[in-house]
């Protein structure tokens, strides 16, 4: 069997010292016969993190630096990064022992993979597993179109990537702040489908500081900011297809527009502004594709104008029904 190439972890850290040390062990513990460098990025943190990487330094490099958000933090990493392929972990998370192994296992009969991922176990903050999450068997390949519509998203730390395959892409702007899982599944899938292994190989952790995209529509301020966080992403979308030549499809610029009509009837209907909340339900109503829970979605999403508080009460029970179909089929 050919020795794995070297690979460089980048584990991203920011006011995470109370988890750090559960994320550099069990890097340090992973059962991979190949070269590994650990790199440790801080993002300013505020908290005793410096102090908890101690122990590590024999191990890890200790990369700190000024905040300035995960896109920054990734970047001032892979600027000293030396491996052919690069993990990413954030340091709330964990990976299982034999993620590494099981990834180039993978990549023994998938040679020319870009980027290449797995699922993570939804957990609490000591790492208990969560109820209500289904992790597929499959697919083995998401392309283009599919990271533009979300479905491969598995967050930041199941990522590993070639970084020459990737070296031609548009470089990530640091203005963004965070979203650099979603830039590189882009730029990857543009050139050729992400590798996906259907197993769960590592462990997300849900707290009360990592919870914005479950708490996003019932705060105002967040709304806000995903909106510019929204148009960024575009901005270095466009740039991709640029890059690449490869034209996202209608439907997943449909998709792409219905997330950002809904957004906007948010933010409207937050800012007291009906008027323009129920023109953003009118664009997102022509956007829908002609299907069966297209009229359901037409009518929930009517709610937010009238009350975005009863929507987001009536859109929790329809999740839970989804989930409770699916376990029963499943």
């Amino acid at each position: 069997m050919t020795m794995p190439p070297k690979i460089s972890v980048i584990i991203i850290n920011y006011n995470y010292g109370r988890f750090l040390g559960d994320a550099i062990e069990s890097v340090l513990a992973q059962d991979f016969a190949g070269e590994m460098e650990v790199l440790v990025v801080d993002d300013g943190s505020t908290d005793n993190s410096a102090e908890l990487v101690k122990p590590y330094l024999d191990r890890v490099k200790w990369l700190p630096k000024t905040n300035g958000g995960q896109v920054s933090a990734f970047n001032h990493a892979m600027r000293h990064a030396t491996g052919e392929w690069v993990g990413l972990l954030e340091a709330d998370d964990t990976w299982d022992k034999n993620k590494l192994a099981k990834t180039f296992k993978r990549l023994e009969r998938e040679q020319d993979a870009s980027l290449i991922q797995h699922w993570l176990l939804q957990s609490d903050s000591k790492l208990r597993p969560l109820d209500g999450y289904i992790y597929p068997k499959g697919p083995e390949h998401f392309n283009f179109d599919d990271t533009l519509i979300g479905l491969p998203y598995g967050g930041t730390s199941c990522i590993v990537f070639n970084r020459a395959r990737l070296a031609a892409m548009p470089p990530m702007p640091e203005d963004m702040l965070y979203g650099a899982d979603i830039c590189l599944r882009w730029a990857a899938a543009a050139v050729k489908p992400i590798a996906n292994i259907p197993e769960v190989l590592g462990k997300r952790r849900l707290h009360g500081a990592n919870l914005f995209g479950r708490t996003l529509y019932d705060d105002p301020a967040k709304i806000t900011a995903a909106i510019a966080f929204h148009t960024a992403l575009l901005n270095y979308l466009a740039s991709v297809v640029r890059t690449t030549g490869t034209a996202p499809s209608p439907a997943s610029l449909a998709h792409i527009a219905r997330e950002r009509a809904q957004m906007d009837i948010f933010h409207h209907r937050y800012s007291g502004r009906s008027r323009q909340a129920f023109s953003a339900w009118l664009k997102l109503a022509r956007l829908l594709p002609a299907a069966p829970g297209s009229l359901f979605k037409i009518f929930s999403t009517l709610l937010i104008v009238v009350s975005p508080r009863a929507y987001i009460k009536l859109q929790g029970l329809y999740s839970k029904l989804l989930l409770i179909k699916a376990k029963k089929n499943g």
